[in-house]
């Protein structure tokens, strides 16, 4: 067995490309196949009947070892002629020789060697990464999209603020259904009413309001103005 393992790794290291090694191996294999051989060569004729052993035993272990040590003997003279006419790799003691590795269970097969001559694209499909969008893009979509959304939620609310005022104000003037009465009374003789009659002669002698509604006007524009300024650090604080 350990001259088996012993051909089999020099047959390993040969395709490896260390020919050195692999003819040092295959002449520690000889070695073994020798001795295996003169072991076999000894085997007795005659085997105890509680060996489970057939007379022929012997004649076969010693088939086994000789073929072996030819098939061992037949490579050594192949690599070592390879070696002195190609490749002049030395070739080492069999006490620098590294333990041989256990052989794994499974060899990863290229898919170019699996399906030689056929559409490769075809069998294993398109690439699954192609369609896949660098992260730096879409950082900068996703940033996009939160900036647009902002500016159209902030003009969604001026909207609604300017519609409930106009709301307010047509529901304080009690429009449109003033006009429907102001209509109808158009058609038959109207009379003022006397505590407007009063209201007026009370206002008659009064000084215009334009200044009072000029200051209310400045202070909406500092009010507003102040809004706005807290508005744009609320928004720089969020971006932050």
């Amino acid at each position: 067995m350990a001259s088996l393992a012993q051909y089999y790794q020099a047959l390993a290291d040969d395709d490896a490309n260390a020919h050195g090694v692999a003819i040092a191996r295959l002449q520690a294999a000889e070695v073994q196949a020798r001795d295996a051989n003169r072991s076999a060569n000894a085997f007795p004729s005659s085997v105890p009947p509680a060996s489970n052993l057939t007379s022929e035993a012997g004649t076969t272990l010693s088939e086994m070892t000789k073929r072996q040590l030819a098939s061992i003997q037949e490579k050594i003279v192949e690599f070592t002629k390879d070696n002195d006419f190609i490749y002049h790799q030395p070739i080492p003691g069999e006490a620098s020789l590294s333990a041989i590795p256990k052989l794994p269970a499974a060899k990863a097969i290229p898919v170019s060697e699996l399906y030689q001559g056929q559409d490769i694209q075809r069998i294993i499909g398109p690439d699954i990464f192609q369609r896949i969008v660098p992260m730096a893009v879409t950082e900068s979509a996703s940033l996009y999209d939160e900036e647009k959304a902002k500016l159209v939620r902030a003009e969604t609310e001026r909207v609604e603020i300017a519609n409930d005022e106009m709301a307010a104000s047509l529901d304080y003037l009690k429009l449109p259904d003033s006009l429907n009465i102001l209509k109808g009374g158009m058609e038959q003789e109207m009379t003022v009413d006397e505590n407007f009659r009063r209201w007026c002669e009370e206002l008659a002698g009064h000084a215009p309001f334009n200044s009072a509604f000029d200051q209310l006007n400045a202070d909406k524009a500092s009010i507003q103005s102040m809004l706005d300024q807290s508005m744009k650090q609320l928004d720089m604080e969020e971006s932050v």
